[in-house]
């Protein structure tokens, strides 16, 4: 089963976490638009930003001690507040409207990095 957490903000666009095939992937979309953006898509200059900090969205490393810079972006959301912004930005899609990190923490609340890695 795969796990998901999705958010909507005034602009209609929906930000959607998700841990599915050992990896986890953010999805922007815009339903009125019919359009999408991946994590997983090859997007150029992918970051989540969290209050205006910068998250990149790769679940792989380039050294093996390094850690997982989506493993770092999922600490960051397990520890947002209510009053917490999140933006999706990428070279080809520009910056999301806002999105709030109201209700996030709780979602993830007593859920690990290992967990989403679990997800089938």
């Amino acid at each position: 089963m795969e796990f998901a957490l999705t958010s909507q903000n005034k602009a209609g666009q929906t930000l959607t976490f998700s841990c599915s095939n050992k990896q986890m992937l953010v999805t922007l979309a815009l339903q009125r638009e019919n359009w999408s953006a991946r994590s997983d898509e090859g997007l150029d200059d992918l970051h989540l930003l969290i209050n205006r900090k910068s998250y990149d969205l790769d679940n792989e490393t380039l050294f093996p001690n390094d850690p997982v810079p989506a493993k770092l972006a999922f600490e960051a959301l397990a520890q947002t507040k209510a009053s917490d912004t999140i933006v999706f930005t990428s070279r080809q899609t520009g910056d999301s409207k806002t999105f709030s990190a109201r209700g996030l923490h709780d979602a993830l609340n007593g859920v690990t990095w290992q967990d989403c890695m679990s997800q089938p």
